[in-house]
């Protein structure tokens, strides 16, 4: 029977070997991908493993956090990040295989509040109103999406104000979310995409995308990696038409051609 595992770094520590096959001979390929493509690439995952009966193992984490999860030697076949910079890092150590790198998808960055909210978020400095006291955003040192939104608001120059009133640095941009689906926070910052998957918030206000560096998601193929024909089978269907759709089905920009 196809499975579709969503591992943590404890699994993949101790259960998974990179490129390696399981019980039922099947070839398994380790993907490591940021916390807001959960969705997309679960399905894009399924996807994959009912055309080539291969196994997909999923890990889906702050994308600094599964760079370091790689540095720390985690069993891995292909990365996809939110942020060329984890990329850039494991590039510039040998990390990766360079000629595999592909700029996959593009995103945007909005405030949500809860869908029951009263606050009122038309522009930037709404964002540290007399009505808000806290404001949830993925912690900027482990998340893109932190970081992105530390940018727009420095942009702004309101990130010393929205400091004050109190940011919650969340795990990453699902837990920043699920902080105003549960009224821990009246404002948040998150992707267009994760905001999307939610009945619990609406969108308030859009980011501007002059007001960050461009939100790029590339995939790459791991240097340890001991499968590259299957990463590489991999890595190409990530550019069919096919997984396109399902990425514009869940919010995302594909830019790879």
């Amino acid at each position: 029977m196809k499975r579709l595992l969503l591992v943590c770094l404890a699994t993949a520590l101790l259960q998974f070997a990179c490129g390696c096959e399981s019980g039922d001979d099947r070839k398994e390929l380790t993907v490591f991908a940021a916390a807001s493509l959960t969705d997309a690439m679960t399905e894009i995952g399924a996807a994959f493993e009912a055309k080539t009966d291969a196994g997909i193992l999923l890990n889906f984490q702050a994308s600094t956090t599964l760079e370091q999860q790689i540095r720390r030697g985690a069993p891995a076949d292909v990365f996809i990040s939110a942020s060329p910079r984890q990329v850039d890092s494991l590039a510039k150590d040998g990390l990766i295989d360079a000629d595999s790198r592909i700029d996959l998808l593009r995103n945007s960055v909005v405030v949500v509040v809860h869908v029951d909210a009263d606050i009122s978020v038309a522009k930037p400095e709404d964002i540290v109103s007399e009505d808000v006291t806290r404001i949830a955003i993925a912690d900027p040192e482990l998340a893109p999406a932190g970081r992105y939104a530390r940018e727009s608001l420095t942009h702004y120059g309101l990130w010393d104000r929205a400091v004050e009133k109190g940011v919650t640095n969340s795990l990453d941009v699902r837990a920043a979310l699920a902080a105003v689906e549960g009224g821990d926070a009246e404002v948040g910052i998150v992707y267009r995409t994760d905001a999307g998957i939610s009945k619990k918030v609406k969108i308030a206000l859009e980011l501007p995308p002059e007001s960050h560096r461009p939100i790029i998601y590339p995939a790459v193929i791991l240097k340890d990696c001991t499968d590259k024909e299957l990463a590489k089978e991999f890595m190409e269907f990530l550019r069919t038409d096919e997984v396109k759709e399902i990425f514009k089905k869940h919010g995302f920009t594909p830019v790879v051609n």
